[in-house]
């Protein structure tokens, strides 16, 4: 694995704290249940991990792609539900910066 930027390694901290302090001690009860992880996502949200990778013009962080696919990968051991739902919103936003995509999908996020 190549070496994360300092941003990404930021990002890395921001996830295993969330990883460890909410989505693992959760994880029992969200499968249990089969609810959505909403105290994980909500500290997510508050990090504004959810749109780390969207560019610093849209109201993300801009951090790679691949500065946020190991911190992922710990929050989906963690807990599986928090890393599919996080996964999700990665490739729905990061159609913000794609070709093709009308005004609308760039304007700035609101987390």
């Amino acid at each position: 694995m190549r070496a994360a930027t300092a941003t990404g390694s930021t990002f890395l901290g921001d996830i295993v704290e969330i990883a460890d302090g909410v989505a693992r001690p959760a994880a029992d009860i969200v499968d249990r249940d089969a609810r959505f992880p909403t105290e994980a996502c909500d500290a997510l949200r508050a990090a504004s991990a959810l749109s780390a990778h969207v560019s610093p013009m849209l109201g993300g962080r801009g951090i790679s792609f691949g500065d946020v696919a190991f911190p992922c990968f710990e929050l989906s051991r963690a807990c599986a539900a928090t890393g599919a739902a996080r996964e999700s919103t990665a490739v729905f936003r990061g159609c913000h910066d794609a070709p093709g995509f009308t005004d609308v999908t760039r304007k700035p996020l609101k987390e």
